[in-house]
């Protein structure tokens, strides 16, 4: 499934309005951290979570009146407090608080275009820097897409900023973690501000029953899904409908060098899930993996076959530091047999993998 801002600038670019509900921060224990986000659509539908329960219920109510023209107000803060001991609150006892920001998403050209230059960084892996103004009352706020790389360029903007803004001081305050709210700007304004750093990639190298299923969970998981194989009538959409890219090899020899990869960085926040048909094409692409610099690597298979497989690149040169990157047998021990079960003990293999690093 896309990252929320791609939805967001997709709905936007089609002319759609939007109240957008973000975390802003929390206190405690809460279902969701800073961050967080969700919107609605002027019809009711709605996409992302903070939570669920009353807390989200509520924000999905005040956005739905914020887009029916609500005492004219363009974005509010809901504060929610989550220790009620109130039978009648149940879903409020996480023990926690935290503070939302629903406001109101126009299509216009310039808030487009900060929405679509958010949504291209996320699609080409490169890291952007999203960054909210929070105005106080009830006045539209601005937002700006900016290129760490590039500071000096001032980046995309929908509104005009105070003479005391620049990007260097967004850039600066983004220094302090991925979501933060500073006060960058004389007279003590708040900002909010988000690193989006390249999304987490899952590569599932063979499309068999296996690896069908995990690109579901591993999708609705927030990852990235791309398929390789050397068969079109196992790696296609059809088969595939979750994944964000099908690659049709002409073989696994050669992989990351292909005209298809050649442009791929294979990184910390590369996952590469080898669950080919045979253990000759599982050694293979184990090879090439191990030569990438993949956060994770793992290998679907029996203990026996892992070894019949780490015999021969120990042979090759293959060292047992090298082998110890290796997650094999692939996924977390819970007893998994089904095609179905397979995919969630590999999914949450990645997903402890992704929050031992956060």
């Amino acid at each position: 499934m896309p990252h929320i801002m791609e939805r967001i600038a997709q709905l936007l670019e089609g002319g759609e309005r939007l109240a957008l509900a973000t975390i802003l921060h929390q206190d405690g224990s809460t279902p969701r951290t800073a961050g967080a986000r969700m919107f609605v659509t002027a019809d009711g539908r709605s996409e992302g979570t903070i939570g669920g329960g009353l807390a989200e219920a509520m924000a999905q109510r005040l956005g739905r009146e914020l887009l029916a023209g609500k005492n004219d107000a363009q974005a509010e803060l809901l504060n929610v407090d989550m220790s009620s001991s109130k039978p009648s609150d149940m879903d409020m006892i996480c023990g926690g608080s935290l503070e939302a920001y629903v406001e109101v998403l126009e299509p216009k050209p310039e808030t487009v275009a900060v929405f679509a230059a958010c949504a291209d960084a996320i699609r080409q892996g490169r890291t952007a820097l999203f960054a909210t103004r929070l105005p106080g009352g009830k006045a539209r706020p601005t937002h700006c897409a900016l290129d760490p790389a590039t500071p000096e360029q001032g980046g995309t903007c929908d509104g005009a900023l105070p003479d005391s803004v620049d990007a260097s001081k967004i850039l600066d305050a983004a220094q302090n973690g991925t979501w933060v709210v500073t006060a960058p700007a004389a007279g003590g304004e708040r900002w909010f501000v988000e690193t989006l750093s390249p999304p987490d990639t899952v590569y599932l190298f063979g499309a068999g029953h296996v690896a069908q299923t995990t690109a579901v969970v591993a999708a609705q998981a927030d990852f990235r899904v791309t398929v390789l194989d050397d068969r079109p009538e196992f790696a296609n959409r059809e088969r595939y409908p979750d994944a964000h890219r099908i690659i049709v090899l002409d073989s696994f020899e050669g992989i990351f060098q292909s005209p298809e990869m050649a442009n791929d960085r294979i990184a910390e926040n590369s996952y590469l899930v080898i669950v080919t048909r045979g253990h000759s094409h599982d050694g293979l692409v184990l090879r090439q993996a191990l030569a990438t610099g993949a956060g994770y690597v793992g290998m679907i298979g029996s203990s026996s076959k892992r070894e019949t497989i780490y015999q021969a690149m120990r042979e090759d040169g293959y060292t047992d530091d090298d082998l110890a990157r290796v997650h094999s047998p692939i996924g977390l021990s819970i007893g998994a047999q089904t095609p179905g079960e397979i995919a969630v003990s590999i999914v949450a293999e990645l997903v402890q993998h992704r929050r031992q690093n956060d």
